[in-house]
């Protein structure tokens, strides 16, 4: 019971945040050419790639370095920062290959390491 008054808060502040949503994000409108061709490179790279999981055997080969390659960064890194009590639980980091992207393209891109600690204490990573 005591949790009611909070909930229907909750409630009411979605209802009234999905009510003042622009409209061109509310109805999918792309009316904006550069947004809409963005938006289709996207799907375009995502299909692409669940495709060419199955169908392409280089894709295959690229992933197997670039998955190693990930995830030995992935392990080494979690394994230097479990020294100051952080413990990484993202999926990504512990199946092979999980945050290696598209492996056909892994190697051409020069990535920038970035690494911040937020007040509570939390460690966000990424690349760049």
């Amino acid at each position: 019971m005591r949790f009611a008054r909070p909930l229907v808060g909750l409630l009411t502040a979605l209802v009234v945040l999905v009510g003042v949503m622009p409209a061109q994000a509310a109805s999918g409108n792309y009316s904006d050419p550069d947004y809409a061709a963005h938006e289709q490179d996207n799907m375009q790279r995502a299909h692409g790639r669940q495709v060419a999981q199955v169908s392409d055997p280089d894709y295959g080969a690229a992933f197997v370095g670039a998955g190693v390659d990930s995830f030995a960064a992935d392990v080494g890194m979690a394994a230097n920062d479990l020294r100051a009590g952080r413990v990484y639980a993202g999926g990504g980091r512990w199946v092979p290959g999980g945050s290696a992207g598209d492996p056909r393209y892994y190697y051409d891109v020069q990535r920038t390491p970035v690494a911040f600690v937020s007040r509570p204490g939390a460690k966000i990573t990424g690349h760049v």
